[in-house]
């Protein structure tokens, strides 16, 4: 990090809102609808998702999120259930 945005963390640090931006940030971030949806119907596949590290699930929500149409995305949850639900989920 560059010397004006170290002294922009030290200010921050210095007047609390370093710790009020870390406790406002979220944990783990809510899955969508229609992901939690296919979960519901396979709970293995949720049980693998939730066993991937954070990097993996985020990388792995952002692709369904990618998809342009309703019948892509469809189709990407549907992959995505199944190769969970499988002998070896997806990295």
């Amino acid at each position: 990090m560059r010397p004006a945005g170290l002294a922009a963390v030290a200010a921050a640090q210095a007047d609390g809102r370093w710790e009020a931006a870390v406790a406002a940030a979220p944990r783990r971030p809510a899955l969508p609808a229609d992901l939690l949806a296919a979960f519901a119907v396979r709970p293995e596949a949720e049980a693998a998702f939730l066993a991937l590290d954070p990097a993996e699930r985020h990388a792995l929500v952002r692709r369904l999120d990618a998809a342009r149409s309703a019948p892509v995305r469809a189709g990407r949850i549907a992959e995505l259930v199944e190769r969970l639900s499988g002998p070896r989920p997806p990295r």
